[in-house]
């Protein structure tokens, strides 16, 4: 649980430094200006392409009208049900909604369903029938070029050919 540790179990690390790719960690970037990159750590580097990778901020402003709905993260407080707090008729799903879980899209997917069933329980008055909505961990795989990939699931990753098969289906 390093906050800056790269674990490197199957040479995705490897795969970016073959590539040109510099991997910086515990580093902030202080200034970037015209490709050139500054960190507090002294580093200076010249760069063609950056990706700055800090996390997600979440598109909440036009909830603040609504009062103690926007969590200190700026994320908007939900309910199990994937209702807004104290709003029944309100759900929110997708990046924006506190819910502890990786942001992919297919997780909004997930909560697009649970939505369709509470809206169409809500409007037959049966509200017993709301679906309540429980993270899980996904499958995920991330290309890294041509039939490159890592797919990670839990704790387990693998890089590859096998992966890149199972991104294109």
């Amino acid at each position: 649980n390093c906050k800056y540790c790269f674990r490197d179990i199957y040479g995705t690390k490897n795969f970016l430094e073959k590539r040109n790719v510099k991997i910086l960690l515990g580093e902030k970037i202080i200034d970037y200006n015209n490709h050139h990159i500054k960190t507090d750590k002294a580093t200076s580097i010249h760069a063609e392409m950056v990706l700055l990778c800090k996390g997600i901020k979440p598109n909440s402003y036009f909830m603040k009208s609504f009062p103690n709905t926007i969590d200190k993260k700026g994320f908007i407080k939900i309910n199990n049900y994937l209702q807004l707090n104290n709003y029944e008729n309100i759900f929110v799903a997708g990046d924006v909604a506190n819910i502890n879980e990786e942001k992919l899209a297919q997780n909004a997917e997930h909560h697009a369903r649970i939505i369709i069933n509470n809206i169409k329980a809500l409007q037959n008055n049966q509200q017993s029938q709301l679906q309540e909505y429980i993270p899980k961990p996904r499958l995920m795989v991330i290309s890294l070029g041509s039939y490159n990939d890592i797919l990670s699931y839990k704790r387990f990753m693998l890089t590859g050919f096998f992966p890149g098969i199972l991104k294109s289906l």
